[in-house]
């Protein structure tokens, strides 16, 4: 089965790749679909200089919320425009 790597595009622009334990994180094919996602998309936001995902901060200042998601199978290149956390680039 393959895996999915899950990239937000900020409403800034920016494109993040959350990750997990220092990798990417992982998700379902169907994971858009799910209410976990979609409740990070709405009101979850990261730091501005990208440190912290923050449930919630959606909408507060210094922090940057999520626009949209996309799923990237784990087989394509990563997207060299998009960060990792710390606002480091992607692995």
């Amino acid at each position: 089965m393959s895996r999915f790597r899950i990239k937000f595009t900020l409403i800034d622009g920016r494109k993040v790749y959350p990750t997990d334990s220092g990798g990417y994180q992982y998700v379902p094919p169907n994971a858009l679909a799910s209410t976990t996602v979609r409740d990070m998309i709405a009101y979850g936001a990261y730091s501005s200089c990208l440190s912290m995902f923050v449930m919630g901060a959606s909408g507060k200042p210094d922090f940057v919320g999520i626009s949209h998601a996309e799923l990237e199978s784990e087989h394509d290149p990563h997207d060299d425009s998009a960060f990792g956390p710390g606002g480091r680039k992607p692995f």
